[in-house]
């Protein structure tokens, strides 16, 4: 009688592991996708800067859609990968949302108080 719970245990906890190393793995495949969509988000991103930087260091004038392009790559970064962010990522984007946030509204104030607007 033991043994045979013992052999029902053993055979149940065999399949448990077998379901449990396929889900196991699916996961991880995800998560290898999701890595990959990351770094070619954060290569949009970093592009992105990099134009806004070169606009900057020339003394071009900066359209409200280079500023609200900018923070929406970096929202939807934040928002479809924020389980594989690192706290050093988390803060990095926290520090150019709230910077590009400030140049925002800052640009905007600006506008309205010469009473113009750039097309972009």
């Amino acid at each position: 009688m033991l043994g045979t719970l013992a052999d029902i245990v053993g055979i149940l906890s065999f399949i448990l592991t077998i379901i449990l190393l396929v889900r196991s793995e699916r996961l991880r495949n995800e998560i290898v996708s999701q890595k990959i969509d990351y770094r070619n988000q954060q290569t949009k991103i970093v592009d992105r800067l990099t134009e806004l930087r070169s606009c900057l260091q020339n003394n071009e004038p900066l359209s409200v859609k280079t500023i609200s392009g900018i923070r929406l790559e970096l929202y939807q970064c934040d928002i479809s990968f924020q389980h594989i962010l690192s706290s050093r990522d988390k803060k990095i984007l926290r520090k150019i949302k709230e910077t590009t946030f400030k140049q925002a509204r800052l640009f905007v104030r600006t506008l309205f108080q010469n009473g113009g607007i750039i097309n972009g």
